[in-house]
C-alpha cells in the first residue's frame, strides 16, 4: 500500500529476528472474516510461523537479537499541523500489508521525545490493554478502529519508563492505514538544504499522499472527512468511551482510531484528563486544526477540493457533535429519533454533558471518590432510594419522557428502559488504574507459564475483559434488547430479550465468509483482500456458558 502511495513514503531500515520471541494471541475472527479458515491446525502453525520470521524482530542492541536475518522494514512517513518532532513512526516498522508497533526506535524516531516513547518499545502490559481496548472500539464506535491482529511475546524485559523495573516486551502487528497525518509536513524533524535530506524526502511525500488521495476520492472532501470525525467523537462522547486526542497521526482519512494506548472508559462525562493535557469534551479544537491542516496542504499542491466554510468552523463542528452524541443516546436507549419526547430527550442528555463537562479531574488520580457517583445510571437506578433532591427530579423526568416516547413509537417502555439500564452501566473493568491492574497482574503470571499455557490464559483473559466491558451492540435484531453477552474465539453469543414477549432466546452471532483455498501464503505477501463477511444471528434453544455470561443489571424502573 505505501510504496504505491509515494516512493518517499517509507524509511527503510533493519530488523534483527528475536530468538525467544512466541505469540500469545491471534484475531482468529478478523482472519475468518478475511476468509481464512484457522480451524485447520497447519493454517495456524502457519500463520504463527509468518508473524515471527516476519514482525518478531528489534532495531535495538543488546534486546537478544540475533545477528543475520536481518530484513528491511519501513517506517511511514507523517507530519502535523504545526510540524513534529518525529519524523513518522517511531516505533514502528511495516512490512507488505501490515505493520508492527514495539520493534524499538526506526530512523524517523526523535530524541527530543519523551523517554516512554524515545526507547521505540511497548510494554506487554500496555499491549494488552491496546487489543482489549480496540476489541471495543472497533465494534462499537461508527468509524470503528485499526484492528490488532497479533500480539507477540518478545521474550525481552527492558525499562520502559523511568523510576520502574524492568517489565516484558511486546509487539502488536496491524494492518496498514492511511492516516490524516500522511498529508501533512514534519517541518521540525531531521536534515535539510541538500538532496535527499529529510526535509526533502517530507515534503515529496506529502505532494504524493495529497496527490494520492485526491485521485482516489475524486476530491479532498473537506465536508465529509469533518462529517467522519465528529461522528466518531460525537459517539465516543455519549458511550463515554474516550480514545484520548482527536490528533491526525491517531487517526485514520476515514476517522477509525488506530492507537489505543490512550483508549479509557470514563464513569460520566466529566472533563478527564490524562496528565498530558489531552481532555475529554475539547476536541472541537483539534477537528478544526485537521481541517484546516489539510486544506492548507490541498491548496499548497492544488488539489481539488470539496470546501467547508471555515470561517465559524469551530461552531459548525460543535453543532455535528452535539448532533451526533444526541442520535447516539437516541439509538442505544432505543428511542425514535423524530418524536417530540425523543427530541427532548436529546436536549436532556446534551444539557447534562454540558453541565458535567464544567467540572474536572485527572484519571491518573489514584483516588476513587469519582467513579462511582455523579451518574444519570445512578440516579436512575432503583438502588438509589435516597438520590438527592436534583436527581429525584431528574429521575421523574427521564421517566415521563420514556413513557411518552413509548406511547409515540407504539412500543413497550420496557425496551427503553432496558436498553438504558444496558448502554448507561457503567464499564468498571476499562477505568484506567483497574485497567492497567489487571493488565499488569495476568501479565506477570504469563512468565510462570509454558508458551502454550501463556497463550490459552491471554486469550481467555481477553474474552473475559471484552466480554465485561461492551456496552453497544451494533448487530443485535430490532425488538429485542441484549440481556448477556459473551465474547468467545470464534464467535459472540447473546443472551437476548424479547421487548414485547418477555422470552429469552440464545443468539450466535457469526461471520461468515469465503474460504480462500489459496492458502495464507498469498495473503501475506500481497495486500489483504476486502472483508467479505455476512454476520449472522442464529437463534439456539440451550444457553451455552451461562455462567460466564455478563448479565446486565436489571432494568431501570422507568415504566409505569
Amino acid at each position: 500500500m505505501y510504496s504505491s502511495i509515494s516512493s518517499c513514503f517509507l524509511a527503510d531500515f533493519d530488523a534483527f529476528p528475536l530468538p525467544d520471541a512466541a505469540i500469545l494471541w491471534v484475531n482468529t475472527p478478523w482472519f475468518m472474516s478475511h476468509g481464512y479458515d484457522l480451524a485447520q491446525q497447519n493454517h495456524r502453525q502457519e500463520l504463527d510461523d509468518w508473524l515471527l520470521r516476519t514482525f518478531a524482530r528489534s532495531t535495538l542492541a543488546g534486546h537478544g537479537r540475533q545477528p543475520g536475518d536481518a530484513i528491511r522494514l519501513g517506517a511511514d512517513r507523517y507530519g502535523g499541523p504545526e510540524g513534529t518532532l518525529l519524523g513518522g513512526s517511531g516505533r514502528c516498522g511495516a512490512y507488505g500489508p501490515f505493520n508492527a508497533k514495539g520493534i524499538g526506535p526506526t530512523p524517523l524516531a526523535s530524541t527530543s521525545v519523551d523517554y516512554a516513547h524515545a526507547h521505540g518499545l511497548l510494554p506487554l502490559t500496555d499491549a494488552i490493554m491496546e487489543v482489549i481496548a480496540g476489541e471495543v472500539v472497533c465494534t462499537e464506535l461508527p468509524q470503528g478502529g485499526v484492528p490488532i491482529i497479533a500480539l507477540i511475546d518478545t521474550g525481552v524485559e527492558a525499562c520502559t519508563n523511568l523510576g520502574r523495573p524492568a517489565e516484558r516486551c511486546a509487539i502488536i502487528v496491524r494492518p496498514n492505514f492511511f492516516r490524516i497525518a500522511h498529508v501533512e509536513r514534519s517541518i521540525l524533524f531531521g536534515s535539510s538544504g541538500f538532496r535527499g535530506a529529510d526535509q526533502e524526502l517530507d515534503g515529496r511525500r506529502t505532494r504524493d499522499a495529497i496527490e494520492f488521495r485526491a485521485a482516489t476520492d475524486g476530491t479532498i472532501d473537506l465536508r465529509r472527512l469533518a462529517e467522519r470525525l465528529t461522528c466518531q467523537i460525537g459517539a465516543s462522547r455519549a458511550h463515554r468511551l474516550w480514545i484520548g486526542r482527536a490528533s491526525s497521526d491517531n487517526l485514520t482519512w476515514a476517522g477509525a482510531a488506530l492507537d489505543y494506548g490512550c483508549v479509557r472508559a470514563l464513569p460520566h462525562w466529566r472533563r478527564a484528563g490524562d496528565g498530558n493535557w489531552q481532555w475529554f469534551g475539547n476536541e472541537v479544537g483539534d477537528i478544526a486544526q485537521i481541517i484546516r491542516s489539510v486544506a492548507e496542504t490541498a491548496a499548497r499542491y492544488d488539489a481539488p477540493v470539496t470546501a467547508i466554510p471555515t470561517r465559524q468552523i469551530k461552531q459548525l463542528l460543535s453543532a455535528m457533535i452535539d448532533d451526533f452524541f444526541g442520535a447516539a443516546c437516541l439509538h442505544e436507549c432505543g428511542m425514535p429519533s423524530n418524536s417530540d419526547a425523543s427530541k427532548e430527550f436529546e436536549l436532556l442528555m446534551l444539557g447534562l454533558f454540558e453541565a458535567q463537562q464544567r467540572s474536572s479531574y485527572l484519571t491518573t488520580d489514584r483516588y476513587t471518590s469519582w467513579q462511582h457517583k455523579d451518574w444519570i445510571y445512578y440516579s436512575l437506578s432503583p438502588a438509589a432510594c435516597s438520590r438527592p433532591a436534583s436527581d429525584d427530579k431528574l429521575w421523574r423526568r427521564v421517566k415521563d419522557i420514556v413513557a411518552r416516547a413509548a406511547r409515540e413509537a407504539d412500543q413497550p417502555v420496557g425496551l427503553i428502559s432496558a436498553a438504558a439500564s444496558t448502554w448507561l452501566q457503567p464499564r468498571v473493568l476499562r477505568y484506567y488504574h483497574i485497567a492497567k491492574w489487571r493488565a499488569r497482574r495476568i501479565a506477570a503470571s504469563l512468565s510462570k507459564c509454558s508458551t502454550r499455557h501463556a497463550r490459552a490464559r491471554l486469550s481467555a483473559f481477553i474474552r473475559h475483559e471484552v466480554t465485561h466491558s461492551r456496552r453497544v451492540f451494533p448487530t443485535a435484531p430490532a425488538g429485542y434488547i441484549v440481556r448477556g453477552f459473551i465474547n468467545r474465539e470464534r464467535d459472540n453469543l447473546y443472551l437476548l430479550e424479547c421487548a414485547r414477549s418477555g422470552t429469552l432466546r440464545g443468539a450466535i452471532e457469526t461471520n461468515r465468509s469465503e474460504i480462500v483455498e489459496a492458502g495464507l501464503s498469498s495473503f501475506f505477501r500481497d495486500e489483504p483482500p476486502a472483508r467479505r463477511t455476512d454476520v449472522e444471528l442464529t437463534e439456539v434453544s440451550v444457553f451455552p456458558g451461562a455462567s460466564d455470561t455478563v448479565r446486565f443489571h436489571d432494568r431501570l424502573q422507568l415504566a409505569g
